[in-house]
């Protein structure tokens, strides 16, 4: 199973998303082993999750360069989540762009 982590900032629009992906997850539709990685703190949970790809929801946009730089020197790719459907929770529209 591919291993997807959501990096974040601790919020109510990242707490509604997660529990419309957990919601996915619960009735079978979302075949990702998915953790929500917290923003500042995110390297050591992704060193220990070893995520295959990532997906940086629009409320790290002030760090999204430094958070790049990272995946990018783990060779994680990673999207970014359109902040239109983080915020509406719009779970398959952004996992359709998991690689």
């Amino acid at each position: 199973m591919k291993k997807v982590a959501i990096i974040s900032r601790s919020s109510n629009q990242t707490s509604a998303f997660m529990v419309a992906v957990d919601i996915r997850k619960e009735k079978g539709e979302l075949p990702y082993d998915v953790k929500l990685v917290l923003h500042p703190n995110f390297i050591e949970p992704i060193e220990a999750f070893q995520p295959d790809f990532a997906i940086l929801g629009p409320e790290t946009i002030v760090w999204q360069k430094a958070i790049e730089d990272y995946l990018k020197s783990k060779n994680i790719p990673y999207i970014i989540a359109k902040g239109s459907h983080f915020a509406t929770r719009q779970v398959e529209a952004i996992f359709a762009l998991v690689k």
